[in-house]
């Protein structure tokens, strides 16, 4: 078995006075997405894929919310750690492929700026990682305060065993 893949999902009320953080980018909106770190729900659901392709658990396990020190902390910094411990394991990221759910704001003209940003971070080429977005048609989440507006992530994951002979 040379390949191992993982899904991941990760959704976020959108609330105001946080930043609206997507890829490790900040997006200019007046809401943003709430969570004990920056609340990436993009990188969330990708560490959440690595994490099930190499058969380590998920984000909450490597990352609890119990522990105050990563509180507030930059997804990406989870994202390269994430990574380095499945490297450890001699797996590396085959390709990523992710699809955001959010009415506003606007992602499109995001893309290849968020794809950049995690490209680098992973230390992969571009052509290893697509990402789609999609809108909710207006749908929102029935939370305890009334229906939020959220943004949501599904991300898929392949890992391919390294040859390090």
């Amino acid at each position: 078995m040379n390949n191992r893949v993982g899904i991941g999902f990760d959704s976020h009320i959108l609330v105001p006075g946080r930043d609206f953080v997507l890829g490790g980018i900040v997006i200019d909106f007046p809401l943003g997405p709430q969570g004990h770190s920056d609340g990436d729900p993009l990188i969330h659901s990708l560490i959440d894929a690595m994490l099930g392709a190499a058969a380590l658990g998920d984000i909450g396990e490597m990352f609890p919310e119990s522990d105050p020190s990563i509180a507030g902390e930059s997804s990406i910094k989870f994202l390269i750690d994430a990574y380095k411990v499945i490297q450890s394991r001699d797996l590396r990221i085959n390709n990523a492929d992710a699809t955001i759910y959010a009415d506003e704001p606007a992602l499109g003209p995001h893309r290849k700026t968020i794809e950049s940003n995690l490209a680098d971070a992973l230390g992969i080429t571009l052509g290893r990682i697509n990402l789609k977005f999609k809108t909710l048609e207006g749908l929102t989440f029935p939370s305890k305060v009334g229906d939020q507006k959220i943004v949501a992530s599904h991300s898929i994951v392949s890992l391919e065993f390294v040859d390090n002979a």
